[in-house]
């Protein structure tokens, strides 16, 4: 990952920003990708300094969305300051959550009205709320409550994307996963197209003792969960896409097609946080990082799917990829 924003001046190409303003979390994940971030114990980003960043940036690149993240940023006392501002800019606007904030009634208050009277249709079809659901509600008191804030997210008809991270602990379990999801869709949003994301783990950036941990290795059962899990999921108020993983792994790659993948993979991703500001910013290029091979380049499905990260083939024994060709 760069860290030089002037190599990034430019206003022609997609980008995001990405600003992680707290190092708090309410959850141990022992997958997480920012665990390191959140055992630093950063104090937050201010409100001040969002916007000092947010202007200085959007000098030199104009985003899609800007996304609020963390650790947990429902944690943040100036949460709300910072999404009405990027609403009043006319920015789409998205946080990434783990939906234990959705249990209180004050905060439900106060989120509701954020999502509605928008300034324009297209900040509308950009704004969401990106939702963490890793675990069957059963599994332990965390888990139970993220699926309660999801009931009251969908019961709010809050526009929300599910992601669902694939690790060793949930792979035998992410058939009945989806299912619950299926249920509470078809009870909660039976009329809204929703989307669920399986994401398989990132080992670049993710801590080796939290990958010895948590890391799939055995592709056959991560193979079967994600292509029953698909399966369960396909029907026609619900998108499934599969990042981190390839569609040339897939018995039947049509089941998992993205058309906003190549878009998605164009778009850069600024990161801001408090030790990473104005000039010394964060830089991801996911085309970069998930996409090294030459059968990527030559597959009729290259602009469908995310690829995957390289060390999973070269470290862990992942099949090689094999391209889908035109015939």
């Amino acid at each position: 990952m760069e860290n030089d924003i002037k190599k990034t001046e430019t206003k022609k190409e997609p980008n995001s920003f990405l600003f992680k303003i707290i190092s708090q979390c309410n959850d141990s994940c022992n997958f997480c990708l920012e665990y390191k971030f959140i055992k630093s114990k950063q104090p937050p980003l201010s409100f001040k300094e969002f916007k000092k960043n947010y202007f200085y940036l959007r000098k030199k690149l104009v985003p899609n969305y800007v996304i609020l993240t963390g650790g947990e940023p429902t944690l943040h006392q100036e949460f709300f300051d910072m999404l009405n501002f990027l609403k009043q800019q006319n920015e789409g606007f998205r946080f990434i959550t783990n939906l234990l904030k959705f249990n209180e009634r004050d905060f439900m208050k106060k989120l509701k009205p954020v999502f509605s009277n928008y300034i324009s249709k297209k900040q509308k079809n950009l704004s969401k709320i990106i939702t963490s659901i890793n675990d069957l509600p059963g599994k332990n008191q965390i888990a139970k409550k993220r699926f309660l804030g999801l009931k009251k997210a969908l019961s709010m008809e809050l526009p929300l994307m599910v992601t669902i991270m694939i690790y060793r602990d949930n792979l035998d379990d992410l058939p009945e996963l989806s299912e619950h999801l299926k249920a509470l869709f078809a009870k909660y949003a039976p009329d809204k197209i929703l989307h669920v994301e399986f994401r398989l783990m990132y080992i670049e950036g993710t801590l080796p003792k939290l990958l010895k941990l948590s890391l799939p290795t055995n592709f056959q059962n991560v193979k079967k969960a994600v292509e029953t899990s698909i399966q369960i999921l396909n029907t026609p108020q619900i998108k499934v896409t599969l990042w981190n993983f390839p569609l040339c792994y897939l018995t039947n790659p049509e089941n998992a097609k993205n058309e906003a993948i190549a878009e998605r993979q164009a778009r850069r991703l600024i990161k801001i946080s408090k030790t990473g500001q104005l000039k010394n910013v964060g830089v991801r290029n996911w085309e970069t990082y998930l996409k090294h091979y030459q059968e990527c380049a030559n597959c009729q499905l290259k602009n469908l799917c995310s690829g995957i990260d390289e060390s999973y083939i070269t470290k862990y024994h992942f099949p090689k990829l094999k391209p889908i060709l035109l015939k």
